[in-house]
C-alpha cells in the first residue's frame, strides 16, 4: 500500500535495479537471535507485538535517545514517549509508566503494533505514531491537506531508512549511490 511518503523518498532508492553482475549475488538473511534471559527488553517486545526486528529500538532513540525519564513538550512519556491519554486508552497508568522503563517499552511497542495494524506500512505508521491517527485519517481522507514539517522529518529520519526506503540491489545504481 503506497503511502504520502513516496514523494519524500530519493529517487535513487526508488530507481529499478540494474541487470548486472551483482544481481545474482544476495547477502544471506540475518537471522534474529531470540532474546537472552534478562536481556534486550525491547527485541524481546519487537517479538511480543511482531514488529520488524529493529524498529522499536529505532523509534526509542528518535522519541527519547534512550532517556527513560523523557516528557516531551507535550506531555509524552517515556523512552517511547506515549501520550498520557494514549496510554490510559491501552490500560496503562501514565504515572506508572513514568517509574518503570520496561512498561514504557511495552507501551511503545503496543502503541506501534496498532498504529502498523492499522496503517498498514511502516511510513504511514510512524507519521501516526508521531502526528497521531486522528490527524493521519484526516490527511489520507482529504480533510488536512499538508503534512507538518516535523512528521516528514520523522518518518524520514535516517534511523528509519531500513524499514521506509526499498532496499538498494548488490552492484545496483543505487546502492552505488549510496555508498558514494
Amino acid at each position: 500500500m503506497a503511502g504520502p511518503w513516496e514523494k519524500y523518498q530519493s529517487a535513487a532508492a526508488a530507481e529499478q535495479p540494474s541487470e548486472g553482475p551483482w544481481t545474482k549475488c544476495q547477502p544471506p538473511q540475518a537471522e534474529q537471535s531470540p532474546p537472552q534471559q534478562g536481556g534486550d527488553i525491547v527485541s524481546a517486545a519487537e517479538q511480543r507485538f511482531g514488529i520488524p526486528a529493529g524498529l522499536l529500538s529505532a523509534v526509542i532513540s528518535k522519541e527519547s535517545s534512550g532517556n527513560s525519564g523523557a516528557i516531551s513538550g507535550k506531555g509524552a512519556i517515556g523512552l517511547a514517549r506515549v501520550m498520557p491519554d494514549t496510554a490510559r486508552g491501552m490500560g496503562y497508568d501514565p504515572e506508572e509508566l513514568k517509574r518503570h522503563p520496561a512498561l514504557q517499552v511495552e507501551a511503545g511497542a503496543r502503541y506501534l503494533k496498532q498504529m502498523l495494524d492499522a496503517r498498514g506500512n511502516v511510513p504511514d505508521a510512524l507519521a501516526a505514531y508521531n502526528w497521531g491517527p486522528g490527524n493521519m485519517r484526516k490527511f489520507l481522507r482529504g480533510e488536512k491537506t499538508q503534512i507538518p514539517a516535523e512528521t516528514v522529518g520523522y518518518v524520514t529520519d535516517p534511523r528509519f531508512t531500513p524499514w521506509t526506503q526499498p532496499a538498494a540491489q548488490p552492484g545496483s545504481e543505487s546502492e552505488l549511490a549510496q555508498l558514494a
